[in-house]
């Protein structure tokens, strides 16, 4: 069972496929695009191997150009085959969004959900 179905039922937010880029400087990877994107967290691409519960500075760049930066907490890596985009795909949980930052979030999520 993937960490992500073990997961699902868990989830108090619903996760969307967002035209939003993730940047740390422990997330490097070549594909900054998330994979998918919740008001708790997001699934990123890594080249970087990174252990579960570490902490991250983190900068989401959304599409209307804003800017949002929190730290998020490394819930779960995945390792990827040699074939795919980047070595790791990585689970994050926000843990630090203001509120200011969390309304800009909602915002582009539903704006993009309704599309």
């Amino acid at each position: 069972m993937s960490p992500l179905s073990s997961d699902r039922d868990r989830r108090r937010h619903a996760r969307i496929k967002a035209p939003i880029a993730c940047h740390s400087k422990r997330l490097e990877s070549e594909h900054s695009q998330s994979l998918d994107i919740s008001l708790s967290g997001i699934r990123v691409y890594s080249d970087n191997p990174l252990n579960t519960g570490e902490e991250l500075e983190i900068q989401l760049d959304l599409p209307d150009k804003q800017r949002v930066k929190c730290r998020a907490t490394v819930m779960w890596v995945k390792p990827l085959a040699k074939a795919d985009l980047a070595r790791y795909e990585v689970g994050l949980q926000f843990i630090d969004l203001s509120a200011n930052h969390l309304l800009m979030l909602a915002y582009q999520i539903k704006r993009i959900s309704l599309v």
